[in-house]
């Protein structure tokens, strides 16, 4: 049992290192993402159709208590607010696909396999809340005025979005607004009920910010732990391009003008292979007609069998015409399609600029024939497609299958070198050309502060709140200090300090850190385009390598991890010395815990 434990349990933390690679502001979002997760599930669950069918009442269900540690409790009501906020990303995640939709809300709400799976997960969320609460308690972290803001701009978000229900339904207009938190979390969950598991969740997020924070390492301990971790922050840089055979192209096969088909039929060489009988008539389509046993050798092919069925008078007349037919057909190799000797002459050159060469040329040739009558080429469109296939940097854990991954990270594979992956299953012909070989990213990070903005929580319009608080700025102190004091007046995440890590890999905003001119003090205003959020960023100068960078964050959070696991077995309230846990659960209750009502999805 300890041994499966601990090897889950490292699983679970190579998983949370390769995320953190992928950008290296993970911290940041960890700080916020409770909560604006939340606000977002919410919003895209407008898309699917929801069952008012709530029911009065509730108090016993915000009384019973379903989780407890020592000093923090978890009720009913509280667990199904959880509960359906995992069922509503499950939902959402499946919005697109009707019978996954469906195959969703008929297992839940007759509490089948999905049901068991959300409620399973939820009761380990929970359990993970009441005991990093209980750390924060231990630590001396409390919730304050700041903390209270942040869950009433949540609280405001869901009104906000009760309000924009209402403009297309006539039901939510009159609705109250617990009514409407009822149709969206379950049974009994009212805003009194939305705020406790806020409070919970914020104080979670806050004690784990602060322990993050507070994590420090020399060189050596990030250098010991990158040794351990190597594959997952060691990077290789290609080209890449994947031709796809189209769905009807179909493969050649050599004829030989002098064979008369009646006597000299071929097989295709994957139907030799086999080392079954098979004679190919005029019609490839006739094959499926032919006779099977021993004595299908007697029969020249389909339609002459069919033809001449009433000459054959017995077995006799067919050994004599046995030898007209060959026993041992030829076998004609399929000729190569046209996709995959366009991949083989990709695969064939020997530079970065033969291959950029050769894609131009074949993307131009793609685009020119999909033009419409009167329209031009766009090659500037051309050309960033072909700049784009040298945008690939990826970690060896992140690489589609074995044979790409280990040809990338050989040490026998140059630069320059190309590699061609063929799916004969799938029809596809990938051509990798490798232009950097391993390395550990030692990229200059940037450090900033950032006051994050959304659309919903003011009034539809990010960019022109930033531009107030911008003013502000502008006409005040302007030092690091006065920024994060506006940050802590008006940012929507939790996050009010300089933080590292930065890269021009960060969503959003990476590309600013590194525009001509940057300078410590300077101050940007972001809205990207249909994020729904504006960010202000404060510049305040260079930070680690990318690699120092990337391996704090993964090591501070196994660290965090490892002191919620050493917490759990100090404090431990079970008898299992596997499993520790400092939370009590009623089961009874557990099983009580009651799904939102949803439409199946329909397919008109």
């Amino acid at each position: 049992m300890a041994k499966a434990a601990n090897s889950e349990q490292k699983a679970k933390k190579q998983e949370r290192r390769d995320a953190a690679k992928k950008a290296s502001d993970k911290k940041a979002r960890q700080h916020k993402a409770i909560f604006i997760g939340i606000i977002v599930v919410l919003l895209a669950f407008a898309a699917l159709i929801i069952v008012y069918n709530v029911k009065t009442g509730g108090s016993a269900e915000r009384s019973a208590v379903v989780a407890s540690s020592e000093n923090f409790e978890v009720t009913q009501s509280m667990m199904t607010f959880f509960f359906n906020s995992s069922y509503n990303q499950y939902a959402n995640s499946y919005s697109s696909s009707t019978d996954y939709l469906n195959e969703l809300i008929d297992s839940v709400n007759e509490r089948g396999t999905y049901y068991d799976v959300i409620l399973s997960s939820t009761k380990s969320n929970v359990e993970q809340y009441l005991t990093v609460a209980e750390m924060a308690k231990a630590a001396g972290v409390e919730l304050d005025s700041e903390d209270m803001d942040e869950i009433d701009a949540t609280i405001d978000a869901y009104k906000e979005t009760k309000k924009s229900y209402g403009e297309s339904n006539n039901a939510y207009q009159i609705m109250s607004f617990d009514r409407f938190l009822e149709s969206m979390f379950g049974e009994s969950v009212n805003e009194s009920v939305v705020r406790d598991c806020l409070e919970l969740t914020q104080l979670v997020s806050k004690y784990q910010e602060k322990f993050l924070d507070e994590c420090e390492y020399t060189d050596e301990q990030l250098e010991e732990y990158y040794a351990e971790n190597k594959d997952s922050y060691t990077y290789v840089d290609f080209l890449k391009y994947q031709f796809t055979e189209p769905a009807d192209e179909t493969v050649d096969v050599a004829d030989d003008a002098d064979a008369d088909a009646d006597t000299e039929p071929t097989v295709d060489a994957e139907e030799a292979g086999d080392g079954e009988d098979a004679i190919a008539g005029d019609d490839a389509g006739e094959g499926e007609d032919l006779a099977e046993g021993e004595n299908a050798e007697d029969v020249e092919n389909v339609e002459e069998n069919e033809e001449n069925a009433e000459d054959v008078e017995n077995a006799e007349e067919n050994e004599e015409n046995a030898e007209d037919v060959e026993t041992e057909p030829e076998v004609i190799a399929p000729a190569p399609s046209e996709t995959r000797a366009l991949a083989e002459e990709l695969a064939a050159t020997k530079s970065v600029d033969e291959f950029n060469e050769f894609m131009t040329g074949y993307l131009t040739k793609e685009a020119e024939a999909a033009l419409a009558e009167d329209e031009e080429l766009d090659t500037d469109k051309v050309k960033s497609d072909v700049e784009a296939l040298a945008k690939t940097k990826q970690l060896k854990g992140n690489i589609t299958g074995d044979e790409a991954k280990e040809w990338a990270f050989d040490a026998a594979t140059k630069v320059g070198d190309t590699k061609l992956i063929v799916d004969e299953e799938a029809g596809t012909y990938t051509v990798y050309m490798l232009t950097k070989t391993a390395y550990r990213d030692e990229e200059i990070t940037k450090k900033a502060a950032i006051i994050y903005l959304t659309d919903t929580n003011n009034d539809g319009d990010s960019a022109a709140k930033a531009e107030e608080i911008k003013a502000e700025w502008d006409a005040g102190e302007k030092s690091e200090e006065a920024f994060i004091a506006l940050s802590e007046k008006y940012s929507e995440s939790s996050h009010h300090h300089v933080d590292e890590g930065y890269t021009k890999d960060t969503s959003y905003i990476g590309e600013w850190f590194y525009e001509d001119g940057r300078e410590v003090g300077d101050v940007g205003v972001i809205s990207p385009e249909n994020s729904g959020a504006t960010y202000i960023i404060y510049f305040a100068g260079d930070g680690a390598e990318a690699w120092k960078a990337s391996c704090k964050s993964a090591k501070s959070s196994d660290d965090f991890d490892d002191a919620v696991a050493e917490y759990k077995k100090t404090n431990n309230k079970t008898d299992s010395e596997d499993n520790p846990s400092i939370v009590t659960f009623d089961e009874e209750i557990v099983k009580k815990i009651t799904p939102i009502v949803l439409t199946p999805k329909s397919d008109s």
